[in-house]
């Protein structure tokens, strides 16, 4: 499993960047919103855009990941996710990535039982502990994680839905993640 999800990774990871290069006006980040119009001789200026866009996939039916990164909204148009169930583990993976080629990647694996719940970085390891990893472009290293899982999802029906945030170190300095939400349609192998 590992192997065919890096390959598509890599693919996630590399079409942000040509995205961008291809597409002319959209930077792939939720707008602050216009300035009112000017106002006509006797009227009154014009209201002030949202610019509170949604986060669209890139491909329709494709899922999609967002998140504030330092406050800043963030949105995954592209998004690859695997959920595989073996003997002796139950295995989500989340692969995106923003138009601007910002990757994330989020592991949760349990031994005992199945996919679902609350899941933290600092409890991963230990003997029969679930694996917990959370990736995100640009940092050296994580500090914290917490990545909840509502649905693992099913092949051809129910999306992979859930929450993630983390603390990470990068040589710009901290970079925190809030409010990530996702919500992808799954490849699922084993079971």
């Amino acid at each position: 499993m590992i192997s065919r999800i890096a390959r598509k990774v890599r693919i996630a990871l590399l079409a942000g960047p040509l995205m961008v290069a291809g597409c002319g006006s959209g930077s792939g980040k939720v707008g602050t919103g216009g300035t009112g119009g000017a106002g006509a001789v006797s009227g009154t200026g014009g209201a002030g855009g949202s610019g509170a866009g949604t986060c669209q996939p890139l491909i329709p039916g494709d899922g999609t990941a967002t998140w504030l990164a330092n406050g800043v909204p963030q949105c995954a148009t592209i998004t690859i996710a695997a959920h595989d169930i073996a003997t002796l583990s139950d295995t989500l993976e989340i692969i995106g990535s923003t138009t601007a080629g910002i990757g994330i990647g989020l592991t949760v694996s349990v031994y005992t039982g199945s996919l679902g719940g609350p899941y933290d970085c600092k409890a991963d390891g230990g003997l029969g502990g679930p694996y917990v990893d959370f990736v995100y472009g640009g940092a050296s290293s994580i500090v914290g994680c917490n990545i909840t899982i509502d649905s693992a999802g099913a092949p051809g029906g129910a999306h992979a839905t859930g929450s993630f945030s983390g603390t990470f170190d990068s040589a710009s300095g901290t970079i925190t993640v809030t409010n990530g939400r996702f919500d992808t349609p799954i490849e699922t192998t084993g079971g």
